[in-house]
């Protein structure tokens, strides 16, 4: 009754009869639930020896950002009278990998904050890592014995990650949490934010612009890739078009022709144009008068100080509706040198 610890094994008596473990037997390397915890680490980490499911303080690591830089930070529960109990608490890695060696150096502890029932946290900054494999536990001794944590494993993914506030399931490669589309290795590589839908915020996801072609990074609500008339962000957004092609639709029609004249950039109008051409007789557009009527327009005269000009342009048009030059005007210029001369054009063709 005068000694706390009848059998030197680091756990108090009173702690071993109340979940049931003999005080009387050294069984601090023991593990009597069998979850891989031994029962010493469990009475410094406040867990439950005889529950499978109560480890105590798991060790986790969180990542702290300061400006451009992820730190991690490898936090742990102790019991704040660890020191009048006999335990020495300290954290050792393994970079790379665990067959490399453990050290207790690397990191220096930031702060402590209390928990309640006589444990606190410690935090752990871990120094200038970040470029490979990471193992940290957590190490518990006395005068004659040694138990460890479980060992948690950090990878620069994992870093990167944490930087963005995830962890556990939202955290893995395939898991995409802020659903843009792009999962977390395609973000990854990306640069891309994998916690925020519009990574550049001009107002497309992520994995729209991907799709599209475009630049997550990069503002494109002033951009017009192909030239259409439309904003990047517009077409994908709005319209739903695509930012890479002029004509979406494939009917011979801009998207911002069609969408400037109340039109449908997706739906193809190629059929009407087809309509209009194979029924010109329905539409006046290739009568003999409408021949004549133009060919009548072709000659241009002006007389000025003593000379007659004609000028002679062909056009050409591929639906009657847009012309363009074809070739370079002609120009004729010829001296009048009576009060009265007449001029007449005539023109033939095969």
């Amino acid at each position: 009754p005068t000694n706390a610890d009848s059998d030197g094994d680091s756990m108090p008596d009173g702690w071993e009869v109340g979940y049931t473990l003999d005080p009387l037997v050294t069984n601090a390397l023991a593990d009597a639930d069998s979850d891989g915890g031994a029962d010493l680490y469990e009475f410094a980490a406040g867990g439950n020896p005889t529950n499978g499911f109560d480890i105590g303080y798991v060790p986790i690591f969180a990542v702290e950002q300061n400006g451009a830089t992820n730190y991690l930070d490898y936090i742990y529960g102790r019991r704040t009278n660890g020191v009048v109990l006999g335990l020495a608490y300290e954290v050792q890695l393994a970079i790379g990998a665990v067959s490399n060696g453990w050290v207790n150096s690397g990191y220096s502890v930031t702060g402590s904050t209390g928990l309640g029932d006589g444990f606190e946290s410690v935090t752990n900054r871990i120094d200038d890592w970040g470029t490979t494999n990471l193992y940290l536990r957590v190490a518990v001794s006395t005068s004659n014995t040694v138990v460890y944590s479980t060992v948690t494993e950090v990878t620069p993914f994992g870093l990167w990650a944490g930087g963005y506030g995830l962890y556990g399931a939202n955290a893995v490669s395939s898991a995409d949490p802020d659903a843009d589309g792009l999962d977390n290795s395609e973000e990854y590589a990306l640069g891309t934010d994998p916690a925020t839908l519009d990574s550049d915020g001009d107002g497309a996801g992520d994995g729209q612009e991907v799709d599209a072609g475009l630049d997550p990074l990069a503002d494109n609500t002033g951009i017009d890739s192909d030239g259409d008339g439309l904003m990047d962000v517009d077409e994908l957004i709005t319209w739903g078009t695509d930012p890479l092609n002029s004509d979406s639709d494939g009917d011979t029609f801009n998207d911002g022709l069609e969408v400037s004249s109340g039109g449908n950039p997706l739906v193809s109008d190629l059929w009407r144009i087809n309509y209009i051409r194979d029924h010109g007789d329905t539409y006046d557009l290739y009568s003999s008068n409408a021949v004549l009527d133009v060919g009548g327009a072709l000659g241009v005269y002006a007389v000025s100080n003593g000379t007659a000009t004609l000028i002679l342009q062909m056009e050409q048009s591929s639906d009657l509706i847009n012309w363009t030059n074809a070739g370079d005007a002609v120009i004729w210029s010829i001296p009048v040198n009576s009060s009265n001369i007449y001029f007449r054009l005539w023109s033939n063709h095969e």
